[in-house]
């Protein structure tokens, strides 16, 4: 992906436009990188998992990172 396609890529990324899509009957876990420095991921998982109705839960890999 060239610098242009990433961004488009990530203007059109509206991830927590679609949590409430998610059925009920689904469980979600998020994985996220304890030292991902890229983005705000572990908040953003966070976040979602706030607004997921079913189970769901947000684990770290210590000492990992982004890539």
């Amino acid at each position: 992906m060239n610098a242009e396609e990433a961004r488009l890529a990530l203007a059109e990324y509206h991830p927590f436009w679609h949590v409430d899509q998610i059925p009920q009957t689904t469980a979600v876990l998020f994985v996220v990188a304890e030292k991902d420095t890229k983005v705000n991921n572990l908040s953003n998982a966070v976040s979602a998992s706030k607004l997921l109705k079913g189970p769901n839960g947000v684990t770290t890999i210590p000492g990992a990172t982004h890539g």
